[in-house]
C-alpha cells in the first residue's frame, strides 16, 4: 500500500497528460496500467480490464479500492465519481488531487522526522536503567546487597518495572502517529 501511494501522484499525472492530449479516461487508465511498474501498474491494468469488460467506472474503482485499501485511492474514486456526476475539468481536478497527495506525503515525512527524537528517547529511556544497574553491579558488586537482604528487593523491582512499562507506554503513545 505504501508503494502504491508513492506511485499514485505520478499515475494521476499520466492520466492528466493523457486527458489533456484528448484521450478518453478509459484510455488514460489503460496507459497507466501499461506504463507504470507494479503495484500500481497491475492494479490500473485490472481496472482497465474491468472497464473493457463492461463494468461501470465507479464500480471498478470501488473494486480497486477494496483490493488496495489506500485512503488516497478513495480520494481518487470520489473525485472521479463526483466529477462524472457534476461535470467540470477532470484534468484540472486530478492535477490538484495529485498535488494534494504529494503534499500529504511530505507532511507525513516531516512528522516522522520530527518525532524521531521522541522515538529514540523512548528507546534510550527503556535501556538506560538496565545499563545503569549493570554498571553499578560490575563496579561495586555488593552495592544492592542491603536491598536484596531486606526481603523487599523483588517487590521493588516488580514495582519499578511496572512504572517503567507504564511510562514507556505513555511515551510511545506520544511519539507514534496514525496518519
Amino acid at each position: 500500500v505504501k508503494k502504491f501511494v508513492e506511485q499514485l501522484p505520478v499515475a494521476i499525472e499520466i492520466i492528466v497528460r493523457s486527458l489533456n492530449a484528448g484521450h478518453p479516461l478509459t484510455t488514460a487508465i489503460a496507459l497507466v496500467g501499461r506504463e507504470m511498474p507494479d503495484p500500481i501498474g497491475s492494479e490500473f491494468g485490472l481496472l482497465s480490464d474491468q472497464l473493457t469488460f463492461g463494468s461501470e467506472l465507479d464500480d471498478a474503482m470501488l473494486n480497486m479500492l477494496d483490493r488496495v485499501g489506500a485512503e488516497e485511492l478513495s480520494l481518487l474514486a470520489v473525485t472521479v465519481s463526483v466529477q462524472r456526476g457534476t461535470g467540470g475539468n477532470l484534468a484540472e481536478i486530478l492535477e490538484n488531487l495529485s498535488n494534494m497527495i504529494r503534499d500529504r506525503g511530505v507532511i507525513r515525512a516531516k512528522i516522522k522526522a520530527i518525532s524521531a527524537e521522541g522515538r529514540i528517547t523512548s528507546v534510550i529511556m527503556a535501556v538506560f536503567p538496565f545499563g545503569l544497574y549493570s554498571m553499578i553491579v560490575s563496579l561495586v558488586p555488593n552495592y544492592f546487597d542491603p536491598i536484596w537482604e531486606s526481603g523487599y528487593g523483588t517487590q521493588i523491582v516488580i514495582a519499578l518495572l511496572c512504572v517503567m512499562a507504564f511510562g514507556m507506554f505513555i511515551l510511545n503513545r506520544l511519539v507514534r502517529f496514525d496518519f
